[in-house]
């Protein structure tokens, strides 16, 4: 946030939330970045988050917990994201991966997930892995090019009638996209 009151504020609130993920036994939190402000400079809000992740990485690294950007909002261009994680350079940092169209732009799939392969963390959201609207089948050749072994949380933005169903179907998707890679 531009205002740097309410920015301190965000980074408390976010410690907050690391120190409960460690209570519980949770191994990261996830973080939005969520907008490039108008009237502010993309450099400057992609060095003041870069920044406020290393802080956030660092506190969360005491308490065992991974400090993990989704790739959202205003911010949910890839080479954003990968600029930012360039001001993040601290090892607990790390880019949560969220199935997104943007991640089609800019040079298509493959180019944007080379720009955070290195840095992906253990959580990837993923969402109706049998339809056709985001290309899993080369999303899960990446992840496992890349030796990924954190988890895929479907992140569903329906509610079935029959849940049970849907949860099977989405794990007989899965099943495929693995047996296919």
């Amino acid at each position: 946030h531009p205002d740097q009151a309410r920015l301190r504020a965000s980074i408390a609130s976010a410690k907050a939330f690391v120190k409960l993920g460690h209570d519980v036994g949770g191994s990261g939190v996830k973080v939005k970045p969520n907008d490039l402000p108008a009237g502010v400079r993309h450099e400057k809000t992609i060095e003041q988050i870069g920044r406020s992740l290393n802080e956030l990485g660092a506190y969360a690294a005491d308490l065992g917990q991974q400090i993990r950007l989704e790739v959202h909002g205003g911010c949910a261009r890839l080479p954003i994201i990968a600029s930012i994680m360039h001001v993040a350079d601290h090892p607990n940092v790390a880019v949560c991966w969220n199935s997104n169209p943007q991640d089609l732009e800019d040079g298509g799939l493959e180019r944007n997930f080379r720009l955070v392969e290195k840095r992906l963390g253990y959580t990837t959201h993923v969402r109706q892995l049998g339809g056709n609207e985001y290309p899993y089948p080369q999303l899960v050749k990446l992840l496992q090019g890349a030796r990924y072994n954190g988890w895929l949380l479907a992140e569903e933005n329906t509610s079935p009638k029959d849940r049970l169903a849907a949860l099977s179907d989405e794990r007989r998707a899965f099943e495929r996209l693995l047996a296919q890679s």
